[in-house]
């Protein structure tokens, strides 16, 4: 419940694992942050107060960054499924930290 490694681990295999965690994991910012990179749906499960923290807001910071700066977040996506298209090239699907899913196609040779 206290111990982050364990916490985060056991979050991988299912995000409701993060009921289980003690009030100050929950609230602690440095554990946030690492659940939140490992799902964006982590924030959910976090005290009121790290929920409202604008550094684990990817709409806020992460959304909108082509190329973190030092000291602040790099957008994170997720890729949900990468398929080869029939006029040849490849899409992914990615989905970023706040849920918000995007299609790209990429030419065969990117």
């Amino acid at each position: 419940k206290a111990d982050m490694d364990v916490v985060l681990e056991a979050m991988k295999a299912h995000l409701g694992a993060l009921k289980l965690a003690s009030r100050e994991l929950l609230g602690d910012r440095e554990f946030m942050h690492e659940a939140v990179k490992k799902n964006g749906r982590a924030l959910e499960f976090a005290t009121s107060e790290m929920q409202r923290d604008p550094d684990l807001q990817p709409e806020h910071h992460v959304a909108d960054n082509r190329i973190a700066l030092e000291g602040m977040l790099a957008p994170l996506f997720w890729v949900q499924s990468a398929t080869r298209v029939p006029e040849g090239g490849i899409e992914i699907e990615v989905q970023r930290l706040n849920g918000e899913v995007a299609k790209m196609q990429f030419p065969e040779d990117a």
